[in-house]
């Protein structure tokens, strides 16, 4: 079985064989492109003619290679893979006009502590332990969203600056991604069975769980349930939940993609934190972690703020500053 370095070289070199003729006299390039919390090698087809080629990960291809998959079932893979992505292309091209990047850039979350490389060449701005990205978006739909991250050089290009981006970017996402906020109840009813259902037992239990406004959860994302984390920047998402529930809320940052919304009385900040942490680690890809720390808003003061510090601010389970070295005393 090859190593990793070797497969993206038999990659690189083999590929123009498993596709079709048209692709005759392209040019195929190995590069690395800074994704959120991770950097992944894309292999890169560019068709003769044509100035926009898609992306494709051999990370995740190497991951089948290692699960059984043969070195030309990759390489068929990959190819139907390109040749798809050229179909989207063509549609989405007439959307490539970066000029209006006014109508159609949206903000992200991101972790700041995993993303220091990717934050260097993108224009961002600095939420507790987070970083509002500007992503330039092409479509919408029921699939979900396709977009690109804004870079400094994106920006230079059409002579904004970030402040012009976080204007644009404030109302787009409201527009393009509004906010959607669900009762756990709701989320809990789809888990059980008709049976329950029938019995009775659903509602028994979830009454319980409605008597209690200390009990309840929500849950915080946007209509395509993609990068719907971001909604926690409009605090009036926050107030409204706040003011049913009647009291401050911990925010647990479940993903990218969504927020849980509790209140204050639910549990010790640290538990739910260590909570974050396990779940992050064990269930959620290292591409949707957002952060092992949980947040307080204050329905008074209409503020969100750390409740936590965890020590693992990296999402990827490695330590993000060396060990403390401790001088000990030689015994006499």
């Amino acid at each position: 079985m090859m190593d990793y370095a070797i497969f993206k070289e038999v990659m690189r070199e083999q590929i123009l064989e498993h596709l079709p003729e048209e692709f005759k006299g392209s040019k195929v390039n190995l590069h690395e492109v800074p994704k959120v919390n991770q950097t992944l090698d894309a292999l890169v087809v560019l068709k003769p003619k044509e100035t926009v080629a898609p992306n494709v990960y051999l990370n995740y291809l190497y991951e089948d290679y290692l699960s059984g998959k043969s070195i030309h079932d990759c390489l068929s893979h990959c190819a139907g893979m390109i040749v798809d992505a050229y179909k989207e292309i063509n549609v989405i091209k007439p959307r490539f006009d970066f000029t209006q990047i006014n109508e159609n850039v949206i903000m992200a979350l991101v972790n700041k502590e995993q993303n220091k490389e990717m934050l260097e060449n993108v224009p961002h701005r600095d939420f507790q332990d987070l970083a509002v990205i500007y992503r330039w978006v092409m479509e919408v739909n029921q699939r979900g969203i396709a977009s690109s991250i804004v870079t400094n050089k994106n920006m230079e290009t059409v002579g904004m600056t970030e402040q012009d981006l976080f204007q644009y970017a404030v109302e787009n996402t409201k527009r393009l991604l509004p906010a959607k906020i669900i009762p756990m109840t709701e989320v809990i009813k789809g888990m059980f069975s008709s049976e329950w259902t029938e019995m009775g037992i659903t509602n028994r239990i979830l009454g319980e769980i409605e008597s209690d406004p200390r009990q309840s959860m929500y849950v915080l994302t946007n209509e395509v349930k993609m990068n719907g984390a971001t909604c926690m920047l409009y605090e009036n998402n926050l107030h409204e939940i706040a003011e049913k529930i009647g009291s401050d809320l911990y925010i647990l940052p479940s993903s990218i993609h969504e927020c849980i919304l509790v209140s204050v009385e639910f549990g010790e900040p640290e538990d739910l934190a260590q909570l974050v942490n396990s779940i992050n680690m064990d269930c959620v890809d290292i591409a949707d972690r957002l952060s092992n720390n949980v947040y307080h808003y204050d329905k008074d003061l209409r503020k969100v703020t750390l409740a936590t510090d965890s020590p693992n601010k990296r999402l990827d389970g490695k330590v993000s500053e060396p060990p403390m070295v401790y001088e000990s005393q030689m015994k006499r």
